[in-house]
């Protein structure tokens, strides 16, 4: 066990902690609510935005920005707070251990693919200004996170690639 094993650890048992204290339903929640918070926010802010110019009478020059900051608000703190009535269901249901345990190790997963993605963008940063080669070598926890992204990744890029093969099919017939 080494440096890097040490930090790692300090990142997952840090995860697994915030995780067990914010549950997995709350966990899971907040994470689709980021993804579907920005999906709204790229594809609808307009909405927003035209409401607010036809409704409010608003004439601000940059109205759009306004617009997304409060499509993004909106749907994100909607989708939270729907899954904090979830969470407290699960309470009810005597679920709150399973909750707690289950967000601990999704919070940790959820890290170890944040820093797995770090890793894989960034190896000159990560492998040659922090640690030594040697470390790395000697490191139980590094090669492991290392692989994960890059895993990740190529089964979502070959999943988009079939869906746009097949799409593709679809709108030839």
């Amino acid at each position: 066990m080494n440096l890097i094993d040490v930090l790692l650890g300090i990142i997952f048992v840090y995860a697994f902690v915030r995780g067990f204290m914010q549950g997995f339903i709350s966990a899971v929640v907040s994470l689709i609510a980021l993804a579907a918070a920005i999906y709204a926010t790229l594809y609808h802010s307009d909405i927003i935005t035209n409401f607010l110019i036809n409704t409010l009478n608003f004439e601000i020059n940059n109205l759009s920005i306004i617009g997304y900051i409060l499509t993004f608000l909106l749907v994100f703190i909607v989708l939270v707070l729907i899954g904090r009535i979830l969470t407290k269901l699960a309470g009810f249901l005597a679920l709150g251990i399973v909750n707690r345990i289950l967000g601990g190790f999704f919070n940790v997963a959820k890290y170890a693919l944040l820093v797995s993605a770090i890793i894989m963008y960034k190896p000159a940063f990560t492998e040659k200004i922090f640690f030594k080669e040697k470390t790395i070598e000697n490191s139980f926890l590094y090669l492991p996170v290392k692989s994960i992204a890059p895993k990740v990744f190529d089964v979502s890029l070959d999943y988009i690639e079939k869906r746009k093969e097949k799409n593709g099919e679809e709108n030839k017939i």
